[in-house]
């Protein structure tokens, strides 16, 4: 508390440089999860390290997600619909040449991912936000005695969550479904953490 004008400026810097990021970005950069894309399963012809299997994708201006089929240089692989206008298939045979010099890498399979995320799931997902802030205003508001305790919980989270966002925007990392649910756990933690603390002030107030 002694400190707050010092974290109160930190928030305020981190809230207002996360908006101007957003803002000046178009929003946060969005996975397939959200855009659509492409999906592509390879064999690279010998066990190759799903770790070289992202540095040549890489190298090859691709940054789609990978993940191991649990067969030997088998790989699964997700790219933004707009690497198919970038010769997606030349680029992958390159890159498979590069893993196995042989030529025994092949794409075994390749299918468009509609987005997954669609308009009246976001719509739903809105109202459910604003729902369970209004659960929590209420709720906490019940158990303190005053509502201005549940909504400093609400600013609370949306803060936490906020600055996480624009942490991950200046990284560069895309918004998809497990970052929704890692923001999601954040919030959890976040209004845990803040009933607590409130808990305490009440004690201390009390005294």
């Amino acid at each position: 508390v002694g400190l707050r004008v010092l974290f109160y400026g930190l928030s305020t810097a981190l809230v207002l440089g996360t908006l101007v990021l957003l803002v000046i970005g178009g929003g946060p950069p969005l996975g397939i999860d959200f855009t659509g894309g492409i999906s592509t399963q390879f064999n690279v012809g010998s066990a190759v390290a799903i770790e070289d299997v992202r540095s040549a994708l890489s190298r090859e201006g691709l940054s789609g997600e990978v993940q191991s089929l649990g067969t030997p240089g088998e790989y699964m692989a997700r790219f933004k619909k707009e690497e198919e206008e970038k010769g997606l298939d030349a680029r992958l045979e390159k890159i498979l040449l590069g893993l196995d010099p042989s030529g025994g890498g092949k794409v075994l399979s390749k299918e468009f991912v509609g987005a997954v995320v669609g308009e009246k799931l976001r719509d739903q997902a809105i109202f459910a936000i604003a729902f369970s802030f209004l659960g929590i205003i209420v709720y906490v508001g019940f158990r303190f005695h005053n509502f201005i305790w549940g909504l400093a919980g609400v600013v609370a989270i949306v803060h936490d969550v906020f600055a996480a966002v624009g942490f991950l925007t200046v990284m560069g990392y895309e918004i998809d479904l497990v970052v929704v649910a890692a923001l999601l756990s954040l919030a959890g933690y976040s209004i845990n953490d803040t009933v607590v603390i409130f808990d305490r002030l009440r004690e201390r107030m009390r005294v």
